[in-house]
């Protein structure tokens, strides 16, 4: 049996939980006379617009309950064993590839790019990775996943402390997708980058999406995930 692990990006309680733990620093018994105000970006623009003064008899709920319920019922106390993990489209596609009915002996092992260890790197044997292109760059999730494994997994440094090129024998399979509104080309940039100073090997050309994820954005997704599953079957 071989191993392929997955290692995405997606707003999970991972990120969630890194969030709140800031805000809890900033509301520090010991700090007084200073109001916290919590909001995302894309929240205040949205919130902004529901709250038109041309526009009359609205309630704007911040928060969906809808959500909230269907998380919570997840997570029921009662429910033991199940772990949720929260994903893009273009993750549930590329997993689904990764498990397509036609490919056997492979064990997919998913893990979200902060929760994801040199341990689970070095037990598998190829690697497919998710990102959206946040500022012209991978997510600092991902980046947390390559900081904290780089050196325990084989990367290879030059004498100024930058990635340098990885050589040798047994080099695993990797892929990548990355999602971004705008652009795409740093954040591919930065991760081949820095895989090049992996033991790894490009086995499929890089999946690039720009804008709303559609069915053939899913459907090269799904592809993306089957052939490195692939290459590694039998």
């Amino acid at each position: 049996m071989t191993t392929l692990l997955v290692v995405h990006h997606s707003p999970t309680r991972g990120t969630a939980a890194l969030a709140e733990a800031a805000l809890a620093g900033t509301r520090d018994e010991a700090i007084e006379g200073v109001e916290v105000l919590e909001r995302s970006a894309l929240a205040e623009a949205a919130l902004a617009g529901t709250r038109d003064e041309a526009i009359e008899g609205v309630e704007v709920l911040e928060r969906s309950a809808l959500a909230e319920a269907a998380l919570a019922g997840t997570r029921d106390e009662a429910i033991e064993g199940v772990e949720v993990l929260e994903r893009s489209a273009l993750a549930e596609a590329a997993l689904a590839g990764t498990r397509d009915e036609a490919i056997e002996g492979v064990e997919v092992l998913e893990r979200s790019a902060l929760e994801a260890t040199a341990d689970d790197v070095l037990g598998s044997d190829g690697v497919l990775l998710g990102t959206p292109a946040n500022f012209g760059y991978m997510s600092g999730a991902l980046k947390h996943f390559f900081d904290t494994v780089f050196l325990e997994v084989g990367g290879a440094l030059s004498d100024d402390g930058s990635a340098a090129g990885a050589a040798g024998a047994g080099r695993k399979p990797w892929g990548l997708w990355v999602h971004g509104r705008y652009d795409t080309v740093g954040a591919v940039r930065a991760v081949e980058g820095i895989v090049a100073a992996l033991p790894w090997t490009q086995a499929a050309p890089v999946l690039e999406v720009l804008g709303d994820v559609g069915e053939a954005d899913r459907g090269a997704a799904y592809e993306l995930g089957a052939t490195l599953a692939a290459l590694l079957s039998g």
